[in-house]
Parts: C-alpha cells; structure tokens; sequence
C-alpha cells in the first residue's frame, strides 16, 4: 500500500527539526531569546490549523481532548500571567525563565508532532470507531476477543505510523462500554463476558475422535497425562478429568499409572487403526499449492497458532485459514519424508493422530477452531523433530535432511521398537555411565553457581560503596560548612565554588566508574560518555586535577583502564584548549 504525503507534512517535518535544534544549554543570553522567537513563530504558524483539528473531531471525545490538552499547552505557556516584581537573584531568574523555555519548547513540540500525525494518509479516528464497532456488532470481534492496535489500524488503511488513531478509537469505543482495557498487561478486549467451554469435556469429546478413528487401537496404551497435555495445549487437571471422563463411558480403564484401551464398546464404533499409506494419499489430496514449506516458515505458523490458544487472541478468519493450510501443507510433505522410516509405533501413532487433526472437519465455534489449528501446529512440530532425528541417524528419507532443530516432545530414545533389546550387561554399564555423568553435571553447576554468586556479591559490594560515597558527597554540598572545612588547603588551595564543582564531577565519575565495573557499561559505551564529560569544562578541570589521584588509587585491571579511557579522551581536548 502506497501512501501520497502533501506539502503540509513536510512542512511540519521541517518545523519538527527546526525545534529539534533548539533548547541548547551552551546558548547565552541573546541566543536563548532568539530561539524562544523561533519557537513562538512557529506555534503561531502552525496553531490555528491545531484549531481546525479540533473543530473537525467533534464527533469523538479522546480526539478532542487530545487536541485540547495540545493548544492549552502552549497556550498556557505563550503567555505567562504578569507578576508582581520580586527582588530576586540573577541566578534564580535565569534558572526559572530556562525551566519556562524547556516548557514551552516541549508543548510545542507535542503540538507540532500531533499535527504530524493527523496528516498522515488515512481514515479518522471516527472511521476507524464505526469500522470496529460494526466488526463487534457482526460478531467478526467475539465478547472476550484481544484486540490488536496495530491490526486495527493497518487493516483499517493507516499508515504504521498512525497507531495512535486506533488507540484514540478504542478510548472512544470504551467510554461506550463496547471494549475494555486492561492497565495491568496493556491488552485491549471486547467487553463481554467469556463463554469458556468445559476443557475437560472438549479435551475428551476430541479423545473420542482419535480413538474412533483408530489413531490409538483397543488395548493399547494411551500416552501419559503429560504427554497429552503438551499434545492438546491443556493443563494436567483438564487432562486428567477428561480421562475420567472416559473411564466412566467404558471407552478406558484407568486406574494409577495406567491409560489402557478396552475393546470397542457399545455404541462406540472404534475403526482398525488406518494405514499410514493411505492418510499420506488423502493429505496429498487436501494439501493446497503454492504454499511456502521451509522448515523456518512451517516453524514461524506454527509458533503463531499455539500463542493464539495460549494468549486466547481471535486472529482474522483468513489468517487462521492460511494457518491451517500451511499446517495441512507441512504435514503431507513430512509424510512422504517419512514413507521410508524404521517400524516405530510411536511415529505411527503421531503420523494417525497428525493425519485425524488435518482431516476432521473444523467446528463452527472459532475459539474451537484455534485450539484445533493449536493441535496440529504441535503434532507437525513433532513430526519434524521425528525427521530431523532419523536423520541425524543415518535413517535419511525421499530429499535429504528436513526439519528445523530438535523440539521438545517425541524423542527417539523412548520409542518401542519390537526388536530393540539390551542385555543385562550393556544395561548395566548404560546405568552406570548415566550415574557418572549425571554426577559430573551437578558438580560442574555447583561450581558455576559458587562463581556466579562470588561475582554477584563482588557487584553487590561495589554498587554499596559508590552509593555511601555519593551520600557523603551530597551531604557535603549540603553544608557550606562542612564543605569549607574538607576544601584543599597548602599548595592545593581552591576556593569553595571550584571545590563544589570538583565535587560535583567526582560523583559523576564515580558512578561511570562504579557502572564500567559491574558490567553496565563496556569499553566502547564509557568511551562515549568520557567523551562527553570531557566536552565540558568542569570535567576536563576535574580531571587535570584529580587524574595523578585516581591513577595512584587505583587498584586492580578495571580502574587503570577506567583512567586510561578517561585520560584519551581528556588529551585532545586540552590539547585543543591549549591552542585556543
């Protein structure tokens, strides 16, 4: 999408910059008020427009008070009410017109960055509510739904920059009591009360389908309840409970530590388990074209549908259809790299239970379709894991090695292979060298951990010590007295200003150095902020006088490279001051 922008917005680009420039503290006294003209030039210019905008958005309250708040801003600091003359000093009435200055150059600011935005291409902040509050009205925004800003805005035809109209829609839409906003974790919702259905009867009506369609035979063993729960994105109670469920039907016999299939019982009608041949046939019957199947890709959907079921967002439909046919996709592609496999029961297993989710009929409900879409996001993970295990093997199937990195689920090492056999003595060196290594593991963590937490209380103690020195500094500002006795007498003699000022940059290279040592700021990072601090002058006079001080106390590789830094940055510049 392709966006015309007008002479007005680069008008106000350009005044943006202009202020941008302004507000430097080296400025004297005729330059501060020449840039104080400068910006008042500019809101006169720009303010009646301001005014404009705020006639036009009658129709949507945030948009009106933002507006509102912008030209009372520089309104109220265009002109200061008259005052009564004061004896004050120069110095206070400096420091006070700065601090009016920074004000005003501030709420220009806001002002001219309002306008910026308000002349992006795109619908209003009213379109924008009515395009909402129709999508809720037609129930595209189900009670409970997320709503996503950016979506918003971007569907609606904005610009990326243009966030802040559907923020101003949904303030809008929430005084109207059509959507809620949630402080705490900066989400917006549909307001509405959330229909959760009972997970455990959904977790078991989905049982009954792949038992029905032979994804799991009669008197075979069901994974275990953890295995289901990362299978179907469901807790361990919902897991269980469904599992209840089932055993009172007569479909299982559970009792602890054991999920058995009994044998097909009225009037559930349990299929022999399907060929894998044929799944493979009716996926590739199903399977759209066009569809991009690199490993990263089908990672990248998956990896989407299972945060839509986690964070209980509501995608738009074509999303979740492109979702599920890439799904689809992805999985009758790893079929056929899987056809040439060794005979494992657990890959067959997950191969039934992959083909069922692609091939059941989604429900009409569209939370139901998520977890659905969920579901079969995770058993394709798993079957990439299946592939890039056997590759690593040596068991390389039709087009070489496939899949993205191992993912938690299926591993090889738990499947039932009807010839796999150990004898006693392989089992028995297997245990020990498992014990041994085990062993050696938590050993080497142990000491990590004592070297991490010896670091740690190193970090801990340097940031205590700077922080005491900062308070004795402070307190010394504090009291002209006490400053006046710890000022250097002899050959060192300074009067009091000079010494707050060597105080007063003390303390801040303190606290680099104290930052340089706890890892907050590396080498190149200090370098900046030397450069800095030597750019002003009280740093660059700290510093000639206090640098044969910091080099004598410095006791270990991080403060003599602490100087060092300091002292390149120091050097050219007084050699410039030297010059002038």
């Amino acid at each position: 999408m392709t966006f015309e922008i007008d002479t007005t917005y680069k008008d106000l680009r350009r005044g943006l910059s202009q202020l941008a420039q302004l507000g430097d503290e080296s400025s004297d006294l005729a330059g501060a008020a020449a840039e104080r003209q400068q910006t008042q030039d500019l809101v006169d210019l720009w303010l009646p427009l301001a005014k404009t905008r705020l006639r036009e958005a009658v129709d949507s309250p945030s948009d009106q008070a933002r507006w509102r708040e912008a030209i009372r801003g520089v309104a109220l600091l265009e002109e200061p009410e008259p005052e009564e003359p004061e004896a004050e000093e120069p110095e206070a009435e400096g420091a006070e017109a700065d601090s009016g200055f920074v004000a005003f150059l501030t709420a220009a600011r806001v002002l001219l960055h309002c306008l910026l935005e308000a002349e992006r291409p795109g619908p209003r902040v009213v379109a924008i509510a009515d395009r909402v509050r129709k999508l809720i009205k037609d129930g595209e925004y189900p009670a409970g739904a997320g709503l996503n800003v950016s979506r918003i805005a971007t569907e609606a035809g904005c610009m990326a920059a243009s966030v802040e109209r559907a923020r101003l829609a949904l303030r809008d839409l929430e005084a109207e009591g059509l959507v809620t906003f949630n402080a705490l974790a900066g989400r917006w919702r549909v307001a509405g009360k959330v229909e959760e259905p009972d997970r455990p009867t959904r977790i078991a009506g989905w049982l009954r389908v792949l038992i029905a369609e032979g994804v799991f035979p009669p008197h075979s063993n069901l994974p275990t309840g953890q295995q289901l729960g990362f299978a179907l994105l469901a807790q361990s109670a919902d897991v269980t409970a469904a599992l209840r469920i089932l055993a009172d039907e007569n479909i299982l016999i559970y009792r602890a530590g054991m999920r058995l299939l009994r044998k097909p019982w009225p009037p559930t009608d349990v299929e022999p388990s399907p060929e894998i041949a044929d799944l493979a046939q009716k996926l590739r019957g199903l399977a759209a074209g066009g569809l991009d199947l690199s490993p990263s890709n089908v990672r990248n959907v998956c990896q989407r549908a299972r945060h839509w079921w986690r964070c209980r967002l509501t995608p738009p439909v074509d999303q979740l259809e492109d979702a599920f046919r890439t799904l689809v996709g992805a999985a009758s592609h790893l079929f056929t790299l899987l056809e040439t496999r060794p005979a494992y029961q657990d890959i067959d297993t997950l191969l039934r239970r992959t083909a069922v989710t692609a091939l059941a009929e989604l429900p009409d409900d569209v939370q139901e379709r998520v977890w659905r879409t969920a579901c079969l996001a995770v058993a394709v993970l798993e079957l990439q894991e299946v592939a890039t295990g056997l590759a690593r093997q040596g068991v390389h199937p039709p087009g070489g090695r496939s899949g993205p990195r191992p993912y938690r689920g299926l591993h090889l090492s738990r499947l039932r292979h009807p010839s796999t056999k150990l004898d006693e003595k392989e089992f028995t060196m297997n245990g020990m060298m498992s014990v041994l290594l085990a062993g050696l593991a938590i050993a080497g963590v142990g000491v990590l951990r004592l070297a991490q937490a010896e670091r740690h209380q190193r970090q801990r103690n340097i940031l205590a010590t700077t922080r005491m020195d900062q308070e004795w500094r402070r307190h010394l500002e504090s009291d002209p007295e006490l400053l006046k006795l710890w000022a250097p007498e002899g050959d060192d003699v300074m009067d009091l200003g000079q010494y707050a000022r060597i105080l007063s940059a003390n303390q801040l290279v303190c606290a680099l150095a104290a930052r340089y040592k706890v890892g907050v700021l590396d080498a190149a990072t200090l370098r900046v902020q030397a450069g800095w601090l030597m750019s002003r002058s009280i740093g660059r006079d700290y510093w000639e006088a206090c640098r044969a001080l910091r080099d004598a106390e410095a006791r270990d590789r991080f403060d003599r490279r602490f100087n060092r830094i300091l002292n390149d940055e120091f050097v050219p510049l007084s050699k410039a001051d030297t010059v002038a």
